[in-house]
Formats: structure tokens, sequence, C-alpha cells
């Protein structure tokens, strides 16, 4: 289960995208920038997770899809300064919304509070 697709029970469309330094950025997060909305998480808890993830594909034997290095803390930590520095050149992104210490339902309701406050008029 997917933030998407808890969004999508609630009645929004969304997808989930990875920006990474080693990918090249979806032309249609600048052409919709009113709609990203930016997650992120602590390096370490991160790290802790990634580990968890490649562990228990290895315990079912199912193929590994990483790259060597996916569980590098320094590849983590690279990957948060460069979402950072998206932040700081695209100051219509919504977020960053922490999600190092969350449940996904947490997550969405936070994110469907963000996306109500949003499009509530401006007061004047």
């Amino acid at each position: 289960v997917s933030i998407a697709s808890f969004m999508a029970m609630s009645g929004v469309k969304a997808a989930t995208l990875d920006c990474r330094p080693d990918v090249p950025m979806e032309e249609k997060l600048i052409e919709n920038a009113d709609k990203v909305l930016v997650l992120e998480m602590q390096p370490n808890v991160l790290l802790r997770r990634r580990k968890n993830r490649v562990e228990e594909l290895r315990s079912k034997s199912a193929p590994m899809l990483f790259d060597a290095n996916y569980c590098d803390l320094a590849r983590i930590q690279g990957e948060a300064d460069y979402l950072n520095g998206l932040l700081k050149k695209h100051p219509d992104w919504m977020g960053p919304v922490d999600c190092t210490h969350r449940a996904l339902g947490d997550i969405v309701s936070i994110i469907l509070r963000i996306l109500r406050e949003r499009s509530l008029p401006k007061s004047t």
C-alpha cells in the first residue's frame, strides 16, 4: 500500500515519484509546480528502512532491483541534499512533510490538511 493508494481512497488523484540526482526530473513536476508536495525522511531512518527492505527481498529469494549503493548513507544524504536544493529552486512546491516517524495514515492526514489549507481563499 502506498501513499498514492491512500490518497485515492480519500478521493485525491496522486502519484509518487523519486527525486534523485541520478534520475532526470519529470517535466510534469515543473509544469504542475502548484500540485507538488515533497515528503522527506531522516537519512539514518531511511537507511534502516532500505536495509530492512533488502533483507526482506533476500529472505524471499526475490531479485535485487536496487543499485549497489542503495543502502549507502552518503548516497541517501546526497539524495536529501538534492531534494533540499530542488525545494529552494521551486518555492511553489508544498512541504516538505517529515515522514520519519509517522504511519502512512498520519502522513495522508497531513497531506489532506495541507491541500485543504492551500485551497482556502486568501484573506486580504
